[in-house]
């Protein structure tokens, strides 16, 4: 574990309770993951699929539930923060519900995604995309065309550990629970989310 743990000092821990028990608080990329992977493989992924999953899923519930997250966020950082980008103050001028069709819907989705590009590109660590974007990265790891990448001493580390039944193992990433849970369950070395006690992402307070 200490192996692991030394390779990225940002965001992990290994703090004791007390009558030996131990818990491992862990980061992703550049910890257990290779930046590679994210910024390679994960990143330029969403960013190819992003049309294509707006486009097709625009009016299903969870699509248009992540959407208006979108929307509402901007409007909250308009009222909060004056440096605001012209894409952001664009989306923050949209109605919610979204329109569902017709010319209005195609400039909505036009401002939504010119937003979430530009988000993506500063690689900013944005509740509302990271959602997004692990919705999407969940359709490629179902089908196989993404398996989550992991450092080979990763996994007989995290079992060492985890074989002190007292341990626990969290994790903490600016990436969404559900995308780090994909990784998880659709790594390479298979599923190993036995060895979680439990996610932390950007919605937890003081993140």
């Amino acid at each position: 574990v200490v192996k692991v743990a030394q390779r990225n000092t940002s965001k992990k821990t290994g703090s004791k309770l007390g009558d030996g028990k131990r818990v491992l608080l862990l980061d992703i990329e550049g910890t257990i993951t290779s930046i590679s992977f994210v910024a390679d493989e994960l990143f330029p992924y969403a960013s190819k699929e992003l049309h294509h999953h707006v486009d097709s899923l625009w009016s299903e519930p969870e699509c248009k539930e992540d959407l208006e997250f979108i929307v509402a966020e901007c409007k909250q950082i308009k009222v909060n923060d004056s440096t605001a980008s012209p894409e952001c103050l664009k989306v923050a001028k949209l109605s919610i519900p979204l329109p569902t069709g017709g010319k209005a819907k195609d400039q909505a989705m036009a401002a939504i995604e010119s937003y979430l590009q530009q988000l993506m590109r500063q690689n900013a660590k944005v509740t509302g995309l990271k959602r997004l974007q692990g919705h999407i990265w969940r359709k490629a790891y179902e089908a196989c065309k993404i398996k989550g990448h992991l450092y080979g001493d990763v996994v007989p580390c995290l079992r060492r550990f985890a074989s002190n039944k007292e341990n626990r193992i969290f994790i903490y990433s600016s990436g969404s629970v559900e995308a780090q849970k994909l990784l998880f369950t659709y790594s390479v070395e298979g599923n190993i989310t036995d060895l979680l006690s439990g996610h932390f992402d950007t919605k937890f307070p003081g993140s």
